[in-house]
């Protein structure tokens, strides 16, 4: 040990929008300083404590966890916490008493922060070490207020809990009180015989960083940094310093010094990593749990199958011996009996999802669908014998009913065993952005702009310090001074933790009570673990997978909408997997709102595959991925599957194995296959070698390459081909998908797409209830249904429910899609129309509803999405609905104090006749009207933006239908209305936009790339704007797109045209002289000129200025009858 310090007092980024410190930046420079040990103490939690201990034992050093909690005298009483307490623990037991401690805080002692008192601390006192801190501890706060002898005897009290593990903090960081504080500490030091221990109270790495706290905790409290009243610290000496710099510090004071060692050497918590804390299945008549998982597997297959063939029967023995042999009996009985209870409660689950439909136990135990024999899926993918890790079931459930799961897990092994598991929203680049510009009081649109600049995709933002180097404006953004600040403070908080909230599928299950192996907070109400999923997997703990699949729930509203409309019970699990429609429209790429397939990508892959049967499904998944659309292997597939190109084997024997997939190797399993047929190896072996080469462990590689030789040269194989053989393993192996993964969703897609091919109105009124809430969603699924020549009727206060409903005219649009109408409001609207009759004025609407529930918002936006139009005129109703709702207010307030009402009921029968007359309104236009649908419902109903301007789209040369194969490479001006714009990032990381163009006769891709104009031109790309576009015709695998060079409102275009009726002109005759005008007159009007039926525009060079002289002068070359502007 080279030096005789170590940090006891470390907060990291979990002490959310605090801690300014990442671990692993954490451990590297106590590496660095030559620590032995190092601790971490974050405010009243322990969200970073597993993923420090790893980090640090990796790097050789002796983590030490520990908390700093906040004291308080009842935590039963609602008050304030006024002081902190570190408690760092020493073992395994004293581990455990700091998690009952900060369970409790979290679940019982929270107001305004978690909180402990003494009574809880007592309890759980064993093997802690404590200390009051040098400045915020119950011992220095009262020194601070000059009360000694209450120092001293608190001082004495936490002694008396923690005897000898107790010490009294000092530091030294330049604030007020601390000299006073530092004295006092010593001298009660000594009158108790209390040792003391020198910290730093670190928040953040290095001295420059402490303004990175300041900001976090800006964000934190919604201050701004120059806010007189923002907390601002007053010292930036919170940093992590060197045992030098300390040593410096406590020079007169050497023993608080060598305490810090002394504590560390007593601090030696070993976690154990490798047992699986499984809880105990109970079976029935005290069978073990080996005995009866062998009995529930033999009745399945005996279900399964009409005859348990000898193949049958040693596949089960196999696995069930594997599982026996790793002890995970009881992991399949829970997973079985809660599955059970789902099919009792006809809870609709999916057919398994992962490497677990590979095994045939679990297809006899219901937990998946597909046959892993008839599907060639491997077990050894799912459960290794020869690596030991813990089987992993993913589960989905319908996303209505999946909490009803997660209360029978909890009823069944204890609430106290069961819960669900945290995870941590981080600051990504474009929040980020937005949360510091806030902070530093940069203007909203600024930031917003800012903001919007980093180029996103689903699932994908691209960082601001790649953003910088590849978006030219943001770029330019970056010279600006107060930007640069903005952009550099937003690089260096740029993922750090910022809240918790609750995975979206993750349960934890333990044999013991959680509050023993994991620490527990609250999140929204409820409890959820403070270890994130990857953390509770590390200790052992049983983690389960319990995901919400709308698809699921449509699967199951569908069939319920077909019993209904056709009186017919139809079983999912028993359609025939080669129906004619089904693959009629799967080939004709008509997928949109079918599960996995409705990706325009994706619609294109299956119109050039051409599925024939459910295995084709089954590749279109695994092929659909950045790594074989990346590499051409996409193209090849195709190609192979479709006999333009011949298949070949290197090897007779890889035919049995590559013959599905047409010669590739498209399937993880495939590689396994390979491995154990050509190489020798073990099946376990393989799945060693498949996951090395998916990550490219190139030790373990060349290893195992040897070993594949060796067992090639054994079977005979010659070592050229053998070694070409593992090279195109190692090739496929980093786009290989999981095939059992890809059968047991195909599952689902083919029977989405066979309820969409043979019940399609049942099916997309089924799918739009999926999505209420969901405006895009909603928006293309009705287009789908006009697709399809299913008509949408409008909202209906009278007609519509909360779904979209099924009617003899078509769908009906559910109230659930309008934006700000809640349940209880749509709840009182349907029970007064089933109960009383329809609505028949608004003042009959406003007396009948609950008014609490139908307030004025909802009222708001149901009259302007036009759900009260059969009724009477929207603009009537807009210009009066708030004092009609207030005269209602009034009388439903009068009638419920006994009183008559006649009064309001005058008023509202004055209000209804003075509607019923008035002509003094203010007309809504039709854009106006227009644009409140799309607002709150995210589609048009009462018609459609592109109607208004339909004269002058019709005088551009170009619309969606006249584009073809010949105009590729073509420059042609068309119109529009733009949809679904979006900044993205090319395959060069250059900025690009990519949008859709609509027309009233179909709909185009565009994309712009990086021009002269790109910045100006980027603006103009907004989700419903009505647009002129000069774009570059492009022909891409038969469909064409536009590139877009200028980009124009349609408002803003005024007489732009120039027009000429070339039929009969003699062109010998005026062409020289109609050259001689453009060069005169050079601008960036178009000149066309119509011949024989056709448009012809122009080069650009031709192109006029139009003005009264223009004009002139062409009437003087051509008879004004034969020239136009438009």
């Amino acid at each position: 040990m080279n030096n005789n310090f170590i940090h006891l007092h470390c907060h990291t980024e979990y002490s959310l929008l605090d801690g300014a410190l990442k671990i692993p930046a954490l451990v590297k420079q106590c590496k660095d300083f030559d620590m032995p040990a190092i601790a971490i103490t974050d405010n009243a939690n322990l969200y970073g404590a597993i993923d420090f201990y790893t980090t640090a034992k990796n790097n050789g050093l002796n983590p030490i966890i520990g908390c700093e909690v906040y004291l308080t005298d009842d935590i039963s009483q609602k008050e304030r916490a006024r002081d902190r307490l570190i408690l760092l623990s020493k073992n395994y037991n004293g581990y455990q008493n700091l998690i009952e401690i900060v369970t409790i805080s979290h679940l019982n002692g929270f107001y305004y922060k978690p909180r402990i008192d003494l009574n809880h601390l007592k309890k759980y006192a064993d093997d802690l070490i404590a200390i009051s801190p040098g400045f915020q501890g119950p011992v220095a706060n009262l020194f601070k207020k000059g009360e000694f002898e209450k120092g001293e005897k608190t001082a004495s009290t936490l002694q008396d809990i923690y005897h000898d593990n107790f010490y009294l903090g000092i530091q030294s960081l330049g604030l007020h009180y601390e000299d006073i504080i530092k004295e006092e500490t010593i001298s009660i030091s000594k009158k108790l015989n209390i040792e003391i221990v020198a910290t730093n109270d670190v928040y953040y790495c290095d001295k420059e960083d402490a303004h990175l706290r300041d900001i976090l905790v800006c964000i934190q409290t919604g201050k701004k940094i120059d806010d007189e009243n923002s907390l601002k610290f007053q010292t930036q000496e919170k940093y992590l310093k060197s045992p030098q710099e300390m040593a410096e510090l406590f020079k007169d004071i050497p023993e608080a010094l060598s305490n810090t060692i002394k504590i560390a050497e007593q601090c030696r918590l070993k976690l154990d990593t490798e047992q699986v804390k499984l809880p105990k299945f109970e079976c029935p008549d005290q069978k073990s749990s080996e005995q009866y998982l062998k009995e529930l597997v033999y009745q399945g297959l005996a279900l399964k199958y009409q005859n348990i063939t000898e193949e049958i029967k040693k596949r089960a023995e196999y696995e069930l011996q594997i599982i026996t042999k790793m002890y995970y009996s009881n992991y399949f009985l829970i997973i079985c009996d809660f599955l059970n209870y789902a099919r009792l409660q006809n809870i609709p689950f999916g057919p398994g999802r992962g490497s677990a439909a590979g095994s045939i136990v679990a297809y006899a135990l219901d937990i998946t669908k597909i046959d892993p024999l008839k599907y060639k899926l491997l077990f050894e993918r799912f459960l290794n014998p020869e690596r030991v890790s813990m089987p992993d079931i993913d589960l989905d459930f319908c996303i209505k009913r999946r909490y009803e799961i997660i209360e029978y897990i909890s009823q069944k092994y204890g609430n106290d065993h069961v819960s669900q598991i945290i995870t941590f929203g981080t600051m990504a680049s474009r929040g980020v952005i937005r949360d510091v510009g806030r902070v530093l009081d940069i203007p909203l649109p600024e930031v917003d702009f800012l903001a919007k600049l980093i180029p996103s995709t689903p699932g994908n933002q691209t960082s601001i310090q790649e953003a910088i180097k590849i978006v030219p404006e943001l770029n330019k953004a970056y010279q600006n001074k107060n930007y640069r600040k903005l952009l550099d403070i937003g690089i260096q908080l740029e993922g750090f933790a910022r809240h918790t909230s609750t995975h979206a599928a993750g349960v934890v299950v333990s044999s013991e009570p959680l509050s023993k192996t994991v620490p527990l907070t609250l999140n929204e109400g409820q409890p959820v673990t403070q270890f994130s999923m990857a953390a509770v997997e590390k200790i052992g703990l049983l983690k389960l997978d319990i995901l919400g699949l709308r698809n699921l729930t449509v699967l199951q509203d569908t069939v319920k909408r077909i019993k209904n409309n056709h009186n017919l019970e139809l079983d999912l699990n028993k359609l025939p997997l080669n129906d004619k429609k089904t693959f009629k429209l799967l080939c004709a790429g008509e997928t949109i709102g079918v599960f996995q397939l409705e990706g325009s990508g994706m619609r294109k892959l299956i119109k050039d595959l051409q599925p024939k049967n459910f295995e084709d499904i089954i590749a279109l998944l695994a092929l659909y991925r950045p790594g074989p659309l990346g590499s051409g292997m996409v193209n090849d597939f195709v190609s192979n599957k479709n006999g333009k190109t011949k298949v070949k084997y290197d090897l007779p024997i890889l035919k049995p194995i590559l013959q599905e997939t047409h010669g590739m190797i498209l399937y993880q399993e495939q590689v396994m296959q390979i491995a154990h047929t050509i190489g020798g190896f073990s099946m376990g072996q393989a799945d060693m070698l498949r996951k090395a080469m998916g990550k490219k462990k190139k030790n373990v590689m060349e290893q195992m390459k040897v070993e594949f030789l060796n067992g090639a040269m054994k079977n005979k194989i010659p070592l050229e081909k053998a070694a070409k053989i593992f090279e195109l393993c190692y090739k496929f192996a980093e786009y290989g998908f999981n095939k059992s993964h890809s059968a047991a969703y195909a599952l689902i897609s083919y029977q989405t797409a066979y309820l969409k091919a043979n019940y399609p109105i049942e099916y997309l009124a089924s799918l739009l209830t999926s999505v209420l809430g969901n405006i895009d969603k909603v928006s293309l699924y009705i287009a789908e249904c006009q697709q399809s020549n299913i008509k949408v009727l409008p909202p209906n206060i009278n007609k519509s429910k909360a779904d979209f409903t099924i009617t003899p005219e078509g769908i009906r649009f559910g109230l659930g899609a309008i934006k700000n109408v809640g349940d209880g409001a749509i709840e009182s609207i349907n029970k007064n129309v089933t109960k009383n009759g329809p609505f028949t004025t608004l003042s009959d609407f406003c007396l009948r509803v609950d008014l609490k529930q139908v307030n004025k918002r909802v009222l708001d936006s149901l009259i302007k999405c036009g759900a009260f139009d059969e009724i009477e005129d929207r603009n009537k109703l807009l210009s009066c609905y708030e004092s009609l709702l207030e005269s209602a207010q009034a009388t439903i307030k009068e009638k419920n104090k006994g009183q008559s009402g006649l009064f309001s009921d005058t008023i509202l029968l004055k209000q209804n006749t003075h509607l019923k007359n008035n002509t003094s309104y203010i007309y809504l236009s039709p854009h106006e009207k227009l644009k409140m649908e799309k607002e709150l419902m995210g589609l048009y109903v009462s018609g459609h933006p592109l109607k208004l301007v339909k004269q002058k789209l019709a005088k551009l040369p170009y619309n969606t239908l006249k584009i073809g194969s010949n105009d590729h490479q073509k420059q042609i001006i068309i119109g529009g209305i733009l949809s679904n714009c979006r900044r993205i990032l090319n395959k060069n990381k250059k900025e690009m936009i990519a949008a859709k163009l609509e027309d009233l006769h179909g709909s185009i891709s565009v994309l712009m790339f990086q021009n002269e104009s790109f910045d100006k031109n980027a603006a103009l790309f907004q989700d419903d704007n009505l647009v002129r576009l000069k774009a570059k015709v492009s022909i891409r695998d038969d469909s064409p797109i536009l590139i877009c060079n200028e980009i124009e409102l349609l408002e803003n275009i005024k007489n732009n045209q120039v027009h000429i009726d070339a039929e009969y002109l003699d062109f010998t005759k005026i062409a020289p002289q109609i050259k001689q005008l453009c060069q005169k007159y050079k601008g960036k009007s178009p000149l066309y000129f119509h011949i024989n039926g056709k448009i012809i525009l122009t080069h650009e060079k031709y192109w006029l200025t139009i003005s009264p002289e223009t004009t002139e002068s062409l009437y003087q070359i051509i008879h004004e009858t034969k020239v136009w502007i438009s």
